[in-house]
């Protein structure tokens, strides 16, 4: 946890006075922190815990004498004139829970704490406050459930009269975030199951006589803890942080002398001096700045270089204290880096690409380069070059790439490209573009079928297939006619050759009779 700012060095503030200098929290960037708690406090626990880092505990009374039960709460739920202050606009309130109340308070614990203030007796707490730092490894659902706990432990399961609220707030020195509950709890309880309006409720309790008095207290002594209920309320909370740390975050990562280890996620409520004495540690003490400095706008520039200085000697220094309290998993990450180090790292194995993928791309960039070096431009161009041929190989070509994204792509391509050549275009095109028309059709079409029988039909696959067809039914046409008219002219063209040849020959031909049947000159002789 972080431990940059100070506190009062005197317990005498009021509650809300004492928040104004809050500590700056957050939970396990330094092992340990003095707790803000009582001088009788002795911070003991037995001893063979496990290793942990130290949580903030803070414990305060307000008295109604010097300070206010009701200000404080406007406090922590941001409520009245804290709404809008200023002092603490970088802090976000997370949660809030009042319990626990009087009737007459049920749904306005605000009425509570200022009758707390008002009807009190002379000199007595009006409430008592406990700040805990809860740990940012545990989400905010995670921490709100670890409060709950909490909150039973202090206040609950004695039926005292409760406000709760988790703050959070970002370091002024790492940056992390750092949340914290505060519980302000009466030491008046409704265990008796008594109605008491507010001025009764807060007078001199009477054991002999309860419907005369106000509401029993149960102090620190009344609840057999006397003196150590610092240490008790301190112990109780690090098993219940612990607990819920092995729950949802066993383990954390701290980077040490440049190396991140990962260590377990603990806590302890031993001070340093304690810790030390119980497992042979040097900890050190880390340095506190006071609030007011770190968001003071206009200090001298010698003020900034001091307060820069501190922070990097409580960065030192929580190095140092972690290198002590995880020394075995410290050595242990140094090891696995050094090995990792000499060993010898085998060149990257190229991944294997699917060679579908593969050729999908080498047809695409083919398709690409071949239509930026040559430009359709007119109908007549494209009927009259091979680019048709190309054009349609690629068609193919993409139909054999599997998957559905360049199946419905290549099918509307091709449909695309028949409808330009459409049989209403066919006019003009010779043998050589009938024939060429023919066999792309037929190609196509059986590329067609073999799709449809793996994949299945679709619309647009049915819609090329017929306009295929047609091309194809076209194609023929045109090609029949044209091979007819060829004969034909061939048949002549023999016939004419042949007459000449017996005319050579025949001295008797009569080439009179030839003119007068001119216009059967074409046709064969009987």
């Amino acid at each position: 946890m972080i431990a940059s700012d100070s506190v009062p060095s005197k317990h005498l503030f009021s509650y809300a006075e004492i928040n104004v200098y809050l500590v700056s929290l957050s939970f396990f960037d330094t092992p340990l922190l003095r707790s803000v708690v009582s001088k009788k406090d002795s911070g003991l626990r037995p001893a063979g815990q496990k290793r942990g880092g130290m949580f903030y505990f803070d414990l305060q009374h307000n008295v109604k004498k010097d300070s206010s039960s009701k200000n404080t709460f406007h406090y922590l739920t941001r409520t009245a004139h804290f709404k809008n202050d200023a002092k603490h606009e970088n802090e976000k309130l997370e949660w809030v829970k009042s319990g626990n109340m009087p009737t007459w308070a049920t749904d306005r614990p605000d009425l509570f704490w200022a009758a707390a203030d008002k009807y009190e007796i002379a000199r007595g707490r009006t409430s008592s406050a406990i700040t805990i730092a809860l740990p940012n490894t545990l989400t905010t659902l995670q921490r709100q459930a670890l409060a709950q706990d909490l909150i039973q432990q202090f206040a609950t399961q004695h039926q005292l009269p409760f406000t709760a609220a988790i703050h959070t707030h970002k370091s002024s020195i790492t940056g992390e975030e750092q949340p914290h509950l505060h519980l302000m709890y009466s030491e008046r309880s409704l265990s008796d199951g008594l109605e008491r309006l507010p001025d009764q409720f807060f007078s001199q309790y009477r054991p002999k006589n309860p419907t005369k008095g106000g509401a029993p207290k149960l102090t620190a002594n009344a609840l057999g803890m006397g003196r150590d209920q610092v240490k008790e309320y301190r112990q109780i909370t690090e098993t219940l942080i612990n607990q819920h740390l092995q729950q949802f975050a066993p383990t954390k990562k701290l980077l040490i002398n440049g190396i991140e280890v990962e260590v377990p996620s603990l806590v302890s409520c031993l001070s340093n001096r304690d810790y030390n004495k119980t497992h042979g540690t040097q900890l050190e003490d880390v340095p506190q700045i006071a609030r007011w400095k770190l968001y003071a706008d206009d200090l001298p520039p010698e003020v900034v270089k001091d307060i820069e200085n501190k922070k990097a000697e409580i960065k030192a220094i929580r190095e140092r204290n972690n290198m002590q309290l995880y020394a075995k998993e410290y050595e242990a990450a140094l090891k696995q880096q050094q090995e990792q180090a000499h060993q010898i790292t085998p060149p990257p194995v190229p991944q294997e690409r699917d060679p579908q993928q593969i050729a999908q791309s080498q047809l695409l960039d083919e398709r690409h380069s071949f239509e930026q070096a040559n430009p359709i431009d007119t109908m007549n161009d494209l009927l009259r070059t091979d680019r048709e041929h190309y054009y349609f190989r690629l068609c193919s070509n993409l139909f054999r790439v599997k998957g559905k994204y360049d199946f419905e792509r290549a099918t509307a391509e091709s449909l695309k490209f028949f409808e330009i050549t459409s049989p209403e275009y066919a006019e003009g095109i010779g043998l050589h573009e009938t024939q060429t028309t023919r066999r792309v059709c037929a190609s196509t079409l059986a590329h067609i079928d073999r799709l449809a029988l793996n994949f299945g039909s679709t619309d647009k696959l049915d819609s090329l297939k017929e306009h295929l067809q047609a091309c194809q039914f076209q194609a023929e046409s045109d090609r029949y006619t044209t091979l007819l008219t060829e004969a034909q002219d061939a048949v002549t063209h023999e016939r004419r050759q042949q007459r000449k040849a017996e005319q050579s020959y025949s001295p008797n031909y009569d080439h009179a009779r030839e003119k007068s049947n001119d216009h059967n000159n074409d046709m064969p002789s009987p």
